[in-house]
């Protein structure tokens, strides 16, 4: 039998998503379906649209990664799995696993419908919820195939990332908002527009192109309170490194780091005003720590200020050598960061 994703009794949404019709608009890396099913079969029906990077799909299995693959464009039916005895409980986790792609036109991650011959049981509630905002570092890029230097989907890898393997480590859920490039106060190449907080409130707001995105939702304001995580992790400031020194005719170093630590201020005051109760924890360091000061200040003058005690900096340890494509941290870097980000949590 076939059911639309929302007709589903039991089922638990991961991250920031949107809905159209009855199906699941899905935006960011790591987001998507967690169930629980009793059944010899399961399948799962997903429409895809893209312009230069398709969309790439992980399928978990009782905690294992089972499948990851690239969608195709249009709606097909993908296996889950087939042949099962039918008398156990079976966990199923199915993610995007691409980052979101704020200037593709068409850019659809829609899950549909499921079809099984069995029955959905109730899904275990995970003892907290995080929230971690980033760049490509949180986007998994670097973790996926590492052979290739174009940026391609494929060396994007969300199951490998420090986020998911953190919640893993924690028994938690979590939901990303991360863009490769993209920074505090700008992206890499000193554009102001590609600046995080700026899109902190909505659920989707840098998918700037896709109207089917802007009709989902993607520019509708983020259901705060029905998504209090327990920790707000933030990873921004490598791409600021780069801006600081990318536009001299626009800022001086000095101007920059004001601007910086002013952003950082107001960023920590807006997270804390939609996250009442969470730790907020400022984790940077992995490409080099140049803003580690400025994020130290900054953090310091929120404190001041507000008398929040709960905002806290973590220096998580250069990748060094340890590094995917692109330049950027592989595998066994984000299995030490996600280990330390543990302890800190813990």
């Amino acid at each position: 039998m076939e059911y639309p994703i929302f007709e589903i009794e039991h089922l638990d949404i991961w991250g920031r998503t949107g809905r159209e019709e009855d199906s699941l608009m899905v935006f960011f890396t790591g987001s998507g379906i967690e169930l629980n099913v009793k059944a010899k079969e399961l399948f799962v029906t997903i429409e895809a649209a893209f312009c230069e990077y398709e969309l790439w799909a992980d399928i978990l299995i009782e905690g294992e990664l089972s499948q990851r693959f690239p969608l195709l464009e249009g709606t097909h039916t993908y296996q889950v799995f087939r042949g099962f005895d039918g008398e156990k409980e079976v966990n199923v986790r199915i993610f995007r696993d691409t980052q979101v792609m704020a200037e593709e036109e068409r850019s659809v991650f829609r899950i549909c419908s499921l079809k099984t011959d069995g029955e959905f049981l109730p899904v275990k509630k995970h003892e907290y919820l995080l929230e971690v905002i980033g760049d490509s570092i949180t986007s998994g890029e670097g973790c996926g195939v590492s052979k290739r230097e174009e940026l391609v989907s494929a060396i994007f890898d969300a199951i490998h990332s420090y986020p998911y393997l953190l919640a893993e480590h924690l028994d938690a859920k979590y939901q990303v908002m991360s863009l490769s490039g993209w920074g505090l106060v700008a992206s890499w190449d000193g554009d102001e527009q590609n600046s995080i907080p700026g899109y902190y409130n909505q659920i989707c707001g840098m998918m700037r192109s896709c109207e089917r995105c802007k009709k989902a939702g993607a520019h509708s304001e983020w259901d705060f309170e029905a998504h209090q995580p327990d920790a707000v992790i933030i990873n921004l400031g490598t791409n600021d490194g780069s801006a600081m020194s990318s536009r001299p005719e626009k800022w001086t170093l000095e101007e920059y780091v004001t601007l910086f630590k002013e952003k950082a201020v107001r960023f920590l005051k807006n997270i804390r005003e939609k996250n009442r109760k969470s730790r907020i924890v400022w984790a940077y360091g992995m490409l080099g720590n140049v803003m580690e000061e400025d994020i130290k200040e900054a953090i310091k003058t929120y404190q001041k200020e507000t008398g929040d005690a709960k905002v806290f900096c973590l220096a998580l340890p250069d990748c060094g050598n340890r590094k995917g494509v692109r330049e950027h941290p592989d595998r066994e870097a984000h299995r030490e960061a996600a280990e330390i980000l543990e302890r800190f949590l813990q």
